[in-house]
């Protein structure tokens, strides 16, 4: 563990009291396992984060390929683990959509134009 200077007096608080005892702020890498990125986090914080007390969202940013129209944007890591489960059909075509196909729910928010093809051919 790590250390840390305090007087007598103060040990005897801590050690009747464990909870009084500062949390160490000692900087440590934490290396989460939903992805291969790290950040460096107070040591209590990474305790936390490894009991699963507190949940962490990677802020990584990415370039992906969105799985159902494949169109590149930037996500961030979180996100990027949560497209890769995501579950539905790719447009056959690239940037053409088909009337009464279903592609699934819709994977990431896209603002890039398609066309859109009636299933009359119009």
């Amino acid at each position: 563990g790590h250390e840390k200077a305090v007087t007598c007096d103060e040990l005897a608080e801590y050690q009747k009291n464990p909870a009084m005892a500062p949390k160490c702020k000692k900087l440590v890498t934490y290396y989460p396992s939903a992805c291969q990125h790290t950040c460096d986090v107070e040591c209590h914080k990474e305790q936390d984060l490894r009991s699963g007390k507190v949940a962490y969202t990677c802020p990584e940013k990415l370039m992906v390929l969105l799985p159902r129209c494949g169109h590149e944007h930037r996500v961030t890591c979180a996100k990027h683990v949560e497209l890769e489960r995501w579950q539905g059909a790719r447009c056959q075509e690239q940037d053409v959509v088909e009337e009464q196909l279903a592609y699934g729910s819709q994977d990431h928010p896209c603002r890039k134009f398609v066309t859109f093809r009636r299933s009359c051919g119009h």
